[in-house]
């Protein structure tokens, strides 16, 4: 019993400065080397196209291609994730016209979570976003090797929601079209009373008792707060 629990060592962890000083000399340098140690992780098959890739006055990390050739965008931050760094995310990925985005940081902020969680719902199946917490390891005296769990992932449940309410958006502006359109014809045929910095509009079906088609009589009402 003694002689198996001797071949079983603890992980420390460590914190990342530890093993990677400088973000961009050290911990990027070795991502674009083993890019397939993130990669694993996510479930996608990556390959390093190019290393602090321009795009404008600002140089993304790392810029990828998946299996598909399609563009994916790491940027990585060893410290407490900012807003900075979400907005260049989402400047190198609408720039770049990329399919996925994958936030790497050392502390990730709730607050940002719910961000990357609400565009993996708020977006198609298109598109994909990872928030991915980085920490250093090591086993005694190994060297050190760097531990990615992923906090925030694309999954069936959050696209679905992401399509329904692309879907719900779409029929939203059709309404809001048919109205507007019904709203102006009503205006030249003088079959509407409205009244003017209205804040709610209730819509009346109403037949009317004479000759001639049916139509609708729309009654927009003023609401006032006191």
């Amino acid at each position: 019993m003694n002689e198996n629990n001797d071949n079983i060592s603890r992980l420390e962890i460590v914190p990342v400065r530890k093993a990677f000083p400088k973000e961009a000399q050290h911990f990027t340098t070795w991502l674009e080397s083993h890019i397939d140690a993130l990669a694993d992780r996510l479930g996608l098959n990556l390959t390093v196209v190019q290393k602090e890739k321009h795009v404008g006055d600002f140089r993304l990390d790392l810029l990828c291609e998946d299996d598909e050739g399609k563009p994916v965008v790491v940027e990585n931050q060893l410290e407490k994730t900012d807003h900075d760094h979400l907005g260049q995310l989402l400047t190198y990925l609408v720039n770049l016209e990329a399919s996925t985005a994958i936030w790497v940081t050392t502390e990730p902020r709730p607050e940002h979570q719910k961000v990357i969680d609400w565009l993996n719902e708020s977006t198609g199946a298109d598109l994909s976003f990872f928030l991915v917490k980085v920490e250093a390891s090591r086993i005694g005296n190994s060297p050190y090797a760097p531990l990615f769990t992923v906090v925030a992932r694309p999954d069936d449940q959050s696209k679905e929601i992401g399509e329904n309410k692309k879907e719900w958006a779409e029929r939203h502006h059709r309404r809001l079209d048919f109205w507007k359109s019904l709203i102006e014809r009503s205006k030249n045929q003088n079959q509407t009373v409205f009244h003017h910095h209205a804040w709610t509009l209730s819509l009346y079906f109403n037949r009317l008792r004479q000759s001639g088609p049916p139509f609708f009589v729309l009654h927009i009402h003023e609401m006032r707060h006191g």
